[in-house]
């Protein structure tokens, strides 16, 4: 008996040993990997980080927008009050303070977190189906596509992606509402908006040929008609152009069909 209760209580030790062992190894794996996630979230949001910088944001010459209404895009093409034009609607102007606040408002994003992406994430944060994909170019550098999936508009949180990137960005934002509006919330509805100082010739036509031009020489107003030039009232004409400059759309056709045609 003596002998069997030491044996036993060799094993009991001996057992007791190898469950520390073991216990200390899985609390030490733990730890590690704790301490690996957190360096790697560290590591990952050590402070939030601008989307679009101001010089960058300074040089975008395009854009492009697609959402559930159609492709959007936007060309700036001079430094006129009117620079932005959308080639994909027959050049149409865009509505200049429109652009700025999309470029104000992208600037304005910035990131808090960075998120694997693999195909449960993607799905979970709505960027296999995204609400728009946003293009944009800088002169010198390639064409930056970005995914916008899911949007909290409460709490001003929304995730994106880059194209070819591995990682989900969470995000705070100011106002992503324009990323899901229609290529005519875009158009300049004012299309005689022309300040009135830079206006120097006007030219009505008709049918494809000129009727009368006005012409400014000299603070004088003329109008050549039928190849005679006669002077006009300077604060008459100054009225016209002012009143054609108030002139507003109150609809605008992305394409135009039989059935615009006969409405039109």
């Amino acid at each position: 008996m003596p002998l069997i209760k030491k044996l036993n209580r060799e094993y009991f030790f001996k057992t007791l040993l190898i469950t520390l062992i073991l216990l200390n190894g899985t609390v030490y794996l733990v730890q590690s990997n704790l301490k690996k996630t957190s360096d790697t979230k560290k590591n990952l949001s050590k402070k939030d980080i601008q989307l679009i910088t101001l010089e960058q944001s300074e040089k975008i010459n395009y854009f492009s927008i697609i959402n559930k209404t159609g492709e959007i895009e936007l060309l700036r093409e001079s430094p006129s009050p009117f620079p932005w034009l959308m080639p994909g609607h027959g050049n149409i102007l865009a509505e200049t303070k429109k652009v700025k606040n999309l470029i104000q408002n992208l600037r304005m994003i910035t990131t808090k977190r960075l998120i694997k992406a693999d195909v449960m994430s993607l799905k979970n944060y709505s960027l296999d189906l995204p609400f728009a994909s946003v293009s944009y170019l800088v002169p010198g550098s390639p064409l930056v596509t970005l995914k916008v999936g899911l949007i909290n508009d409460v709490k001003k949180i929304a995730y994106l992606k880059y194209d070819n990137s591995e990682f989900i960005q969470e995000v705070s934002y100011k106002n992503l509402t324009d990323l899901g509006l229609n290529f005519s919330s875009y158009a300049n509805s004012n299309p005689f908006g022309f300040a009135l100082e830079n206006i120097n010739t006007i030219t009505v036509s008709k049918g494809g040929r000129n009727k009368f031009e006005l012409k400014q020489i000299d603070r004088q107003w003329m109008i050549s008609e039928q190849k005679k030039s006669k002077p006009q009232n300077r604060d008459k004409v100054q009225k016209w152009i002012k009143d054609l400059s108030l002139t507003k759309a109150v609809y605008i056709l992305d394409k135009r069909t039989q059935a615009t045609e006969e409405k039109l």
